[in-house]
């Protein structure tokens, strides 16, 4: 039987032969081809889609960008308070990572740049407000320092501080107050041994 008469036997008789038994052999060549939807018995097991989706994708993981690094670390070995006489004070601070003679080994930050904000506070208690968004009736900023990943030398900080100016109602003693973040652990304060007395 040739294959075109197949052919319509196959579309006249639907009924009376299974789609199965439609099947044409001879020597079509697309009978050897393999179904395109169907993985070739040859294809590397990697190249296959997972269960889970594409074989290539990489996997969401919340600690793709490494583990969260040490905080950073800083220190007042100096400071002092002087009266300006151009209106309020002038604040005198020296600053390393430690208290240490300063050493490349103890950094600011080992693995991120960091800032270093100055401040002026209303009272002791660093967690009562936000040095990214600072609260200015209780908190004035003095100044705020860039320090690069690695950086470890002692810094020398001059900052003016006018109460009256910096503050609508100031309430006495003022006190002088260091932090440093690094954006992503939680911040470091340290408070210097000086106060401003009304």
């Amino acid at each position: 039987m040739t294959l075109l008469r197949t052919l319509k036997l196959c579309a006249v008789l639907p009924a009376l032969i299974a789609p199965a038994s439609c099947t044409v052999t001879g020597d079509d060549p697309s009978d050897n081809q393999p179904n395109a939807n169907q993985p070739a018995d040859n294809d590397p097991a990697e190249n296959r889609p997972s269960d889970n989706g594409n074989a290539n994708e990489v996997e969401d993981n919340d600690n793709a960008g490494g583990p969260v690094g040490a905080p950073p670390s800083i220190a007042v070995v100096g400071a002092r308070l002087e009266t300006d006489p151009g209106g309020g004070y002038v604040v005198f601070l020296t600053l390393q990572p430690t208290e240490d003679e300063p050493s490349e080994n103890t950094p600011y930050d080992a693995d991120s740049d960091v800032t270093v904000y100055v401040l002026l506070d209303i009272n002791d208690d660093p967690d009562d407000d936000d040095i990214e968004d600072i609260d200015f009736e209780r908190t004035a900023l003095l100044d705020k320092i860039d320090v690069e990943m690695g950086e470890f030398e002692a810094m020398d900080v001059r900052a003016s501080a006018e109460p009256d100016v910096l503050f609508e109602d100031p309430t006495y003693p003022l006190y002088v107050r260091v932090s440093i973040t690094d954006g992503v652990n939680p911040p470091v304060h340290v408070y210097a041994p000086i106060q401003i007395e009304e």
